[in-house]
């Protein structure tokens, strides 16, 4: 069923967004070339690696970021990353320096904007990499310049999300690009592809892998099922009424515990029969949590990742901006328990846009192709996941 009209958006719309677009890039592009002139702190030293992008994505790079770590023994490594993906960088990657930026105000924050840039020319890399699919001209291009590294890698990236003339501004900012097949790879498979290209030899393995850390004592002993209701961007995020109405039918069905995560506390009391830890779990704890776990149901976003390379099953609820791209995982290397993907079905003929929605959405709503999956839909995937034999276990970091 339809939940937002089908409308083309305006072309009012269109023109203003075109205006404020163009006077940002004016301002952008003159403090990007002043910025030019920012000398580094000393000798050009040590990588830089520019994954900008949430927790999922960081997590997914892993197996090729300590390949590359490894290949470059001894000098000092530089990530950049997003905050809600540091306390991962600092647990798990264990970089010598960590420079944060936010992808929405290194659009449109100035401030932002100019801090980060100046401080990745100060910190004076000789090699810079930037392997993200994702390759945004304003941010991942703009800090593979303001690097000036002797040697600057980055992926080609997406025509969806960058267009031929800026392309043709910035490609010469790059050493190498690396090209991707022609068939579209999974995130992990292109990070491997990109990690060759770099050392030489691909990661011994592409996926992740976690160990399993002890029972968080807020959870029952007894057998559980997670629910994470939020998504790294709100056009991605099934509403949070549906993962609820669902978690209590399979509650209803199985007699599991459900267990509530996320980043944000709910507003309410909390929820009837569920334990609810929304906002009270840290990265540690929330591993704790979702590694004993009969089953996790969330978005199509972070927790899927944690929970795969936990070796727990997984149900995620996805939309069509980048079908294939996250979800089904890769079949060249075997997963004790690879995450099951519902979307609607069958696809619609816009899967593909790089969630830039031609439909008229309401702003702070998640996208008709994500609202238009059914909990009947998930439901069924989350009954047919549990009566499977149990495959979770203890994997090797």
């Amino acid at each position: 069923m339809a939940t937002v009209p089908r409308l083309p958006r305006s072309v009012l719309s269109l023109r203003l967004r075109g205006m404020l677009r163009l006077a940002r890039d004016l301002a952008f592009k003159f403090a990007d070339w002043l910025i030019l002139f920012v000398p580094a702190r000393g000798p050009r030293r040590g990588i830089a690696v520019i994954m900008p992008h949430g927790l999922g994505d960081l997590l997914l790079v892993t197996p090729a970021f300590r390949h590359i770590r490894a290949h470059f023994q001894g000098e000092p490594i530089l990530l950049v990353c997003s905050a809600s993906a540091q306390a991962y960088a600092v647990a798990y990657l264990q970089p010598d320096q960590i420079l944060l930026l936010d992808r929405v105000s290194m659009r449109w924050n100035l401030r932002h904007r100019i801090r980060v840039l100046v401080a990745m020319a100060r910190a004076g890399a000789r090699v810079a990499l930037q392997p993200n699919y994702h390759r945004e001209h304003l941010i991942e291009d703009a800090v593979m310049r303001a690097a000036r590294a002797d040697v600057s890698i980055g992926s080609w990236g997406s025509p969806i999300l960058i267009t031929s003339r800026e392309r043709a501004c910035s490609d010469p900012w790059y050493s190498t690009l690396i090209h991707e097949p022609s068939e579209l790879p999974h995130e992990a498979d292109f990070y491997a592809t990109f990690c060759e290209a770099v050392t030489g030899s691909r990661p011994p393995r592409i996926l992740p892998k976690l160990l399993r850390p002890g029972l968080h004592p807020d959870v029952p002993k007894s057998d559980y099922v997670v629910v994470a209701c939020e998504a790294s961007s709100v056009v991605k995020a099934w509403p949070a009424e549906r993962f609820l109405e669902t978690a209590r039918a399979i509650s209803a069905r199985t007699g599991f515990a459900i267990v509530l995560v996320g980043e944000f506390a709910s507003q309410s009391s909390g929820e009837q029969g569920m334990i609810d830890l929304r906002g009270a779990t840290d990265l540690t704890a929330l591993i704790s949590v979702l590694a004993h776990a009969k089953l996790v149901l969330c978005n199509d976003s972070a927790p899927v990742h944690l929970a795969a390379a936990l070796g727990v099953q997984v149900v995620a609820v996805g939309g069509g901006g980048i079908p294939d791209r996250y979800l089904p995982y890769p079949t060249t290397e075997p997963h004790p328990a690879p995450p099951v993907l519902v979307t609607v079905d069958p696809a619609w003929a816009c899967f593909g846009c790089g969630w830039r929605c031609q439909y008229a959405v309401p702003a702070g709503q998640p996208l008709p192709c994500v609202t238009d999956v059914s909990p009947d839909q998930v439901l069924n995937a989350c009954l047919a996941v549990l009566h499977q034999p149990s495959r979770m276990r203890a994997l090797p970091a």
